[in-house]
């Protein structure tokens, strides 16, 4: 069992580090890689990751294990069979995921991404509700980042039909944000889905970990469906690691081409991302391709 060393790694390298998995990869496991950094053998490291490593030790971790046990919150590392296979293949996986509630419908169930605006207009709020609650009665789980506006409405609709449904938070899991999500958080958990971060759970919300939270919404799904953005929208950065990661995107046609609404999605329905006219185009594009894909890896 090495959580513990796992841990140990993610609060010395800090989370979303890509470092930390070549580490790993270059010494042939986290023992060895935990070892080479804690005796300062490690060329990567820069002086910050050198200084903790030297700082950091094993009470602190069983600090965190023991808050963790505290607050009913189960500690997933990237070696363990729960594990969502997906978000492992993606780059720079997370190696520590903080987890509350059931990962179990990530294992065998179908998973889509929604992303979107927290500001939506009436048109997609109403279309991406209607296509969502219909992918969830045959089962598609549904991940999202419990944003107001067209997160919520995702998670929302799953909820609505007794289907699964993945928050990831922006945060750790201790910190009260999006404030008005606390409910919400519960509902999703006692439903049988989970809340996720892959950062220690009192690290405040930073507007820079956003772009990197974004890799594990699109890394969880097969697809991603981006609903409407404006051109400087944060969920693009969803959109790009999907399409990074080999995933495939869906969009919503707008309702009005010019509409700085949806500056931000045209751009993927050019280049190629499937247009969302009903639930069947996703359902379709799943069955043909994206299940295929994944037997494949």
């Amino acid at each position: 069992m090495n959580r513990e060393i796992w841990l140990w790694l993610l609060l010395v390298m800090q989370p979303y580090n890509a470092k930390t998995m070549q580490i790993v990869e270059h010494y042939g496991d986290v023992r060895a890689a935990a070892e080479a950094v804690r005796d300062g053998k490690c060329e990567l490291l820069d002086d910050a990751e050198r200084d903790r490593a030297k700082a950091i030790r094993s009470r602190d971790v069983s600090a965190l294990i023991a808050e963790c046990e505290a607050n009913s919150i189960r500690i997933v590392t990237i070696e363990d069979d729960e594990y969502p296979s997906l978000l492992k293949s993606i780059y720079s996986p997370p190696v520590v995921l903080f987890v509350q509630g059931s990962l179990a419908g990530l294992v065998d169930e179908p998973v889509l991404a929604v992303v979107g605006t927290r500001q939506p207009s009436r048109y997609a709020l109403r279309t991406a509700h209607q296509i969502c609650t219909e992918l969830v009665k045959v089962g598609m789980v549904l991940v999202s980042g419990l944003a107001v506006g067209l997160d919520t409405m995702a998670h929302r609709s799953a909820l609505e039909k007794g289907g699964r449904t993945i928050g990831v938070l922006a945060c750790g899991s201790l910190v009260d944000y999006p404030a008005a999500s606390r409910e919400l958080k519960q509902d999703i958990i006692r439903s049988g889905g989970a809340v996720i971060s892959e950062l220690p759970l009192h690290t405040a919300v930073d507007p820079d970990y956003f772009r990197h939270r974004n890799r594990i919404i699109s890394g969880l799904a097969q697809g991603t469906f981006i609903v409407e953005a404006p051109e400087h929208s944060g969920c693009r950065h969803t959109a790009e690691h999907a399409v990074q990661q080999g995933r495939e995107l869906f969009c919503i046609p707008p309702h009005e081409v010019m509409n700085e609404r949806y500056s931000g999605v045209v751009p993927y329905l050019r280049d190629g991302a499937v247009p969302v006219f009903s639930h069947i185009d996703i359902i379709n594009a799943y069955q043909f391709s994206l299940f295929r894909d994944v037997e494949d890896e």
